[in-house]
C-alpha cells in the first residue's frame, strides 16, 4: 500500500496536467445532467477545436491566407491545402476561402464574420430599434442606425443591420435555394423568410463557392464538408449549407458548425432547419474575459422582429468551461437560453460582446496580432 501511495504521489508530480486532463469531468464519458442536457467530453469539444481555427482564420488578411501563414490558426490546420480565397478588407468586403483538410479529410468552407470592433456598434442599434420601434416603422429604424454608427459605415454593419426579413427561395435568390439534379434535399417552400442583409451577402459568392466546391471534391475525392463562421459569418455559413445541400449529391455529407449564430429567420425558418439541416452545431459561448456574462448575439434580432433561431444543434460553454449539448432540443430548464440585454450602456453590454468574441474552448474568433 506504501508503494501504491509514493506512485501516486510521484505521477501526480511529474504529469499533473495530464493527470488533471484525465480526471477531469470533460474528459470522462459523456454523463447525463437532466433529461435534454450532455456534457460533451474533452475529446468531441478537441474535435470541435480545428474547426475554431478555421472560423478565426477567416478574419486573417488575405495575403497570410494565400500562403497560410496567419498565425496559430494556419499553424493549427497546418496539413491544409487552400484551394479557393475571396479576400475581404474586413469593411467593404468579407472574406471566405475553401480547401481540404488532409488530416480531418474534409473541405473546409469558412466565412468572415462581423469584426469584433464593430459589434458593438450592431448591438446597440439592434436594442436601440427593440426598445424604441414598430418593426413597420423605417424611420425610427433609420434614426437608430444613424444614432449609433457613423458616415463611415462599413459592409459589414450594412449587412448586419438590414433587418428586413426576405424571402429565401424566390426569382431575386436566381435558384441559389432550388433543389438540382443529383440532389433529393428538399427546397424551401414558400413563406420561408430570411435577414435580408445576410441573404444580400450570401448571393454575392453563393456560386463561386459551390463552384470552389465542386472542383475540390473532383480534385480531392472527397465528399464531406463542413461549413464554418462566426456571428454574422455563421449566418453565412448557414446559408451556405442549405444552398450546398440543394446542389451537391447525396453523397456528399455537410456538417455546419456556426459560432454565436444570430437569429436569422423567421419561425418558418427555424422550423426548416430543424427538419432538414442535421449536422448542425451552434456553439453559444457562456464565458467572458470580463465578467461572466452570456453572449447575447443569438437572441437578436428577436422575436419582436419576427425571428427565431432553430432547435436542433445547441451546444452551450457555461460559465465554469463545460460544454453541453441540448438533446434533442432548447434545455431552457438547466441551460437559460440567451436574454437579450435591456441596456444601451456599452460598458454593461461589454462583457457579452467579450463572450460572443470569445474564447471557445482555446480559441478566440478573430485574427491573432
Amino acid at each position: 500500500m506504501p508503494n501504491l501511495l509514493l506512485l501516486r504521489l510521484v505521477l501526480i508530480s511529474l504529469f499533473p496536467r495530464a493527470l488533471f486532463a484525465l480526471f477531469s469531468p470533460t474528459s470522462l464519458t459523456s454523463r447525463q445532467d437532466g433529461p435534454d442536457i450532455v456534457h460533451l467530453t474533452q475529446t468531441e469539444i478537441d474535435a470541435i477545436t480545428p474547426f475554431s481555427n478555421y472560423a478565426a482564420a477567416a478574419f486573417c488578411k488575405p495575403k497570410s491566407l494565400a500562403d497560410w501563414s496567419c498565425g496559430e490558426p494556419c499553424r493549427a490546420n497546418k496539413n491544409f491545402k487552400l484551394h479557393a480565397l475571396h479576400g475581404g478588407d474586413g469593411n467593404h468586403k468579407m472574406t471566405w476561402f475553401v480547401g481540404y483538410d488532409q488530416d480531418l479529410q474534409t473541405i473546409v468552407v469558412s466565412h468572415q464574420g462581423t469584426a469584433r470592433d464593430r459589434v458593438r456598434a450592431d448591438v446597440t442599434t439592434v436594442l436601440c430599434i427593440l426598445d424604441n420601434c414598430d418593426p413597420r416603422d423605417n424611420n425610427c429604424i433609420s434614426n437608430c442606425k444613424e444614432e449609433h454608427n457613423d458616415d463611415s459605415e462599413p459592409a459589414s454593419l450594412k449587412t448586419d443591420l438590414n433587418l428586413t426579413l426576405t424571402e429565401l427561395n424566390s426569382p431575386m435568390t436566381d435558384n441559389r435555394f432550388s433543389a438540382s439534379d443529383g440532389s433529393d434535399a428538399e427546397a424551401p417552400g414558400p413563406g420561408i423568410k430570411v435577414h435580408g442583409g445576410f441573404l444580400n451577402e450570401y448571393l454575392e459568392f453563393s456560386r463561386p463557392i459551390l463552384s470552389a466546391v465542386r472542383d475540390t471534391i473532383a480534385q480531392d475525392g472527397v465528399h464531406h464538408v463542413t461549413v464554418v463562421g462566426h456571428s454574422m459569418g455563421a449566418a453565412l455559413a448557414l446559408l451556405d449549407s442549405i444552398s450546398l445541400s440543394l446542389h451537391l449529391t447525396n453523397d456528399v455529407v455537410i456538417d455546419t458548425i456556426a459560432y454565436g449564430l444570430p437569429q436569422i429567420g423567421n419561425q418558418a425558418f427555424a422550423n426548416y432547419v430543424d427538419n432538414h439541416i442535421k449536422n448542425l452545431k451552434r456553439i453559444t459561448n457562456r464565458q467572458a474575459i470580463i465578467a461572466a456574462k452570456e453572449d447575447y448575439i443569438p437572441s437578436l434580432p428577436g422575436e419582436r422582429l419576427n425571428y427565431a433561431q432553430p432547435k436542433q444543434g445547441q451546444i452551450h460553454i457555461r460559465t465554469n468551461g463545460e460544454w453541453v449539448r441540448c438533446v434533442p432540443g432548447p434545455c431552457s430548464r438547466v441551460v437559460d437560453n440567451p436574454q437579450a440585454p435591456d441596456t444601451q450602456d456599452i460598458d454593461k453590454l461589454a462583457p457579452g460582446i467579450m463572450s460572443h468574441i470569445g474564447p471557445y474552448d482555446s480559441v478566440s474568433l478573430h485574427c491573432p496580432g
